[in-house]
């Protein structure tokens, strides 16, 4: 509640009690094919659901949402914000499809997922705005993107495995979408795994990479501390390099992890978001240990 306000004022409540209902279901037609559904209800109101199928040969789903747009970012009051909407159900439809062919040493695997939404609420910068620069904004076209990708996974000697994945993503009408996404991402990992001393040390050693394309990435707008559209920085492509080890014995585990190798030797970082620095070259460790069987 807010106690400098009206409530009167608003038409959007602010307080209240809301009731769900929904299922689930699953029918296995072999021991290697499943069909399941799954729906759940605002009551009177929004919904989710989803069918889909899962087999070593394909997993493919269909999934259907209507949702209300986030209270942040309908109705906000701050020392630097303020606004109140009345936006629209967002309705958003996805397909996902992956084709899989699996022999003894290798995988391949092709497919996508193609996105569909309808009265996106997003906030947009806007430098020609007087005071507030971030504001929620409801879009009035649709948001369609398709993303094709390709995974692989190899294996060699029963203990080296090689795998990738590489999405590319096409948005609709881009210069004046509402969503912003890098248009190449790739990212592998090269790993040795092992088990020594009787089956005592357990271990993996490996590398794991990630790039993406530049794109306008989404701001970081502090007061409200919302993620915002905005098109005057272009986040460069940068590529990152990890280099791990995963030691498990007995009933211990302990893993080491080196982040961001490629700073580490350039000297150059890289910015997730818009003058904010991403992860840096830095050692993470840790251990567990279970004192029970």
């Amino acid at each position: 509640d807010y106690k400098w306000l009206d409530e009167q004022n608003f038409a959007l409540k602010t307080k209240g009690t809301e009731y769900y209902a929904g299922a689930r279901a699953a029918f296995d037609i072999t021991s290697k094919i499943r069909l399941s559904a799954e729906v759940e209800s605002l009551l009177s109101t929004n919904y989710k659901a989803k069918a889909g199928i899962v087999s070593p040969w394909l997993e493919a789903s269909v999934s259907r949402y209507t949702y209300k747009p986030s209270f942040v970012q309908q109705l906000y009051v701050g020392t630097h914000d303020a606004w109140v909407n009345y936006f629209d159900n967002t309705e958003a439809t996805q397909l996902q499809a992956l084709a899989h062919l699996r022999k003894k040493w290798f995988t391949l695997s092709a497919g996508g997922t193609i996105s569909s939404i309808d009265n996106y609420v997003f906030f947009r910068y806007d430098a020609l705005r007087a005071k507030q620069k971030v504001l929620p904004e409801q879009s009035a076209v649709n948001q369609f993107v398709s993303s094709p990708e390709f995974r692989f996974r190899l294996l060699f000697w029963k203990k080296l495995s090689l795998s990738g994945r590489g999405v590319y993503s096409l948005v609709d009408n881009k210069a004046t979408s509402a969503i912003q996404v890098p248009e190449l991402f790739a990212h592998g990992q090269l790993a040795f795994q092992d088990v020594w001393v009787h089956g005592n040390f357990d271990f993996q050693v490996g590398l794991e990479a990630h790039w993406q394309s530049a794109y306008l990435a989404n701001g970081y707008d502090v007061p409200t501390q919302q993620f915002y559209r905005q098109d005057f920085f272009m986040n460069n492509e940068f590529p990152l390099l990890d280099i791990f080890f995963n030691w498990k014995m007995k009933r211990g585990r302990i893993f080491f992890k080196y982040n961001n190798i490629v700073q580490a030797i350039t000297k150059t970082g890289y910015l997730p978001t818009p003058f904010y620095p991403g992860q840096v070259n830095i050692l993470d460790f840790g251990f567990d240990w279970m004192f029970f069987d």
